[in-house]
């Protein structure tokens, strides 16, 4: 494209494949492509022919060794099962990447089943193929997060409406933009998730084909899956129709989790409300456990609910509490002694309600933490992320760590 998880690493990685690469193409113009790229990609110098599919069945084989073959199914009766054909007869370590005429996702689905790395659409556009081509020959364990572990973070509001989705998004912000780490922001609402729509993005549709086919979980398929915010931010959600019911094993979670994890410092994970597996599976295996609450009385009594639960259930991680203004609504009045005195816990921080800057930050579909960096809810929040981020802020502030044992350092008193 993210220590202390639970979660599995994944399947051990193959050899690197040897050879030379090797492209079968139909038209002149996706030969021009390829040429343009051949002095700008490392460890690969085309041998390039004209025949497409065809030409690459009858020159390859067993003892044809290549690291990568880009072949063009352009013409071919049955562009899959001709794929599917060469992969049969080719060493299992060659990368392949089809070019075909068609954004065709069952056929791009289909291919993917046959071992295919990439599937491109002509026209091949120079910058799409180069890096198509770098992502395959990449040596295995190589990368700026190579053989390192990210971190999960899982957000989690105690009631609707409290701004839970809103904190995270603008820690994925800060976190990225801020302190510099590769962020990978998941919304696990599949229906009516936000995520996407508060960095003014669509959702590139691949989320609940991975918890539906983890096996096809890979760091191809997240790179596709994802929609990229920023070179260090990327997101992943869906917005699948109503009227569809989607299911799928929690268990699934964990390829999905493990492969972000892989690519990614950390991830950020906004868990919908409810107490579902699915719900206690990710707040279960999270490196941080982080609960939005408001000042009331059943705010408190969900707070420790959910710390009985991760409790129970030997989570990683010790729940980091937050009170939230966002909802602007007075409840029952409870102060942050009453909070401490009730869950035994403090609160790290209170984020207060800046309606002029969420108005502002909606407005420009970005989040608060890009659109007004001196709103006092960033200015709250930042410790959070640094914390997280596992760097300093700029200015001295007191570690949010401590404050789960001592007073919290408000930005103004909470209402009552």
């Amino acid at each position: 494209m993210i220590g202390g998880s639970k979660l599995n690493k994944g399947p051990a990685r193959a050899a690197a494949p040897e050879g030379p690469t090797r492209a079968f193409l139909t038209d002149e113009a996706t030969k021009d492509v390829v040429e343009s790229v051949r002095s700008e990609i490392s460890g690969a110098t085309p041998v390039i022919e004209l025949g497409g599919i065809a030409a690459a069945q009858k020159r390859l084989g067993a003892d044809a060794a290549a690291a990568l073959i880009i072949v063009d199914i352009g013409g071919a009766d049955d562009g899959a099962a001709a794929v599917a054909d060469l992969m049969s007869v080719i060493d299992p370590t060659t990368k392949v990447i089809v070019i075909g005429e068609t954004n065709d996702v069952a056929l791009f689905r289909s291919l993917l089943t046959v071992g295919i790395t990439d599937y491109l659409v002509r026209p091949v556009e120079k910058r799409t193929l180069r890096s198509a081509v770098n992502a395959a020959l990449k040596p295995p364990g190589t990368g700026e997060t190579a053989g390192k572990q990210g971190k999960i973070v899982a957000f989690f509001g105690t009631r609707g409406g409290i701004g839970a989705t809103t904190i995270s998004v603008n820690t994925a912000a800060l976190i990225a933009g801020e302190f510099g780490a590769r962020v990978a922001m998941v919304d696990l609402d599949l229906h009516f998730g936000t995520v996407a729509l508060a960095f003014g993005l669509e959702p590139a549709g691949g989320l609940r084909e991975a918890l539906e086919r983890p096996d096809r979980v890979d760091t191809l398929f997240i790179e596709r899956a994802m929609t990229k915010y920023s070179e260090k931010l990327y997101v992943l959600g869906a917005e699948e129709p109503l009227a569809q019911n989607v299911t799928f094993d929690p268990q699934s979670l964990r390829a999905l989790l493990s492969a972000l994890q892989a690519s990614f410092e950390i991830v950020i994970v906004d868990v919908p409300r409810g107490a579902g597996p699915m719900q206690r599976h990710v707040l279960t295996v999270a490196d941080h456990v982080v609960v939005v609450s408001e000042l009331s009385l059943a705010g408190v009594r969900d707070c420790l609910r959910i710390k009985t639960m991760l409790k129970d259930s030997d989570a990683n991680a010790r729940p980091i509490y937050i009170a939230s203004e966002l909802s602007g609504q007075k409840r029952a009045p409870v102060t942050p002694n009453d909070f401490r005195d009730t869950v035994g816990e403090r609160l790290a921080i209170t984020l207060p309600l800046d309606e002029k800057a969420l108005a502002q930050a909606n407005a420009a579909n970005k989040p608060v933490a890009e659109v007004v960096k001196t709103s006092p809810f960033v200015k709250a929040l930042r410790t959070l992320a640094s914390e997280l981020a596992g760097k300093k802020v700029a200015t001295a502030q007191q570690p949010i760590w401590r404050r789960l044992f001592h007073k919290p350092q408000t930005l103004k008193p909470a209402k009552a």
